[in-house]
C-alpha cells in the first residue's frame, strides 16, 4: 500500500511530485468562494450560500447526513452559520424550504415572509420563504 505524505499545504502542489493534485484553498481568493478542508471524517451538514446586496443573504442549498437528522445536528449548523454570516456583517437570511422543512425553521427562529429573490431564482410553488433576522 502506498503512503501519501503531503509534504506541504501552503504550495499549489501538496504532494511531492504530483502537479495534477492542487490544494484548492492555495489557489481560490475570492472572498465570496469558501475552500473547506475534507479528511477522511464523515462530512455531517453542508450549506451553500449566496451573499446578497442591503447585507442579505440566501441559504441556495443546506443539507444533514441522513444518519445525523434529528440529533440537533442541522439545528447546531444553523447557528454556526448564523453566527459567521452575523460576523460577516450580514442583517437577515432568507431561503426557500419545503412545507415538510418548515417546521425545523419556524423552530430555529424563521418566520414566514416573502422573499423578493434579486437572483430571479425559480421556487417551486409548494416552497415557504422565510427569514431570520441576525
Amino acid at each position: 500500500m502506498n503512503k501519501i505524505i503531503y509534504q506541504n499545504l501552503n504550495t499549489f502542489h501538496p504532494i511531492e511530485g504530483v502537479t495534477r493534485t492542487v490544494y484548492l484553498k492555495n489557489i481560490i481568493i475570492n472572498p465570496q468562494i469558501i475552500i473547506s478542508d475534507y479528511t477522511y471524517y464523515e462530512i455531517v451538514a453542508y450549506a451553500h450560500i449566496q451573499f446578497l446586496p442591503d447585507k442579505r443573504a440566501a441559504i441556495r442549498i443546506i443539507a444533514t447526513s441522513e444518519n445525523k437528522r434529528n440529533q440537533s445536528f442541522g439545528s447546531r449548523f444553523l447557528v454556526l452559520m448564523e453566527k459567521w454570516l452575523r460576523s460577516s456583517g450580514v442583517k437577515s437570511i432568507h431561503e426557500q424550504v419545503l412545507q415538510n422543512s418548515l417546521r425545523f425553521y419556524l423552530k430555529n427562529g424563521y418566520t414566514s415572509m416573502p422573499f423578493d429573490d434579486p437572483e430571479g431564482h425559480e421556487s417551486d410553488s409548494d416552497d415557504v420563504p422565510v427569514v431570520k433576522l441576525l
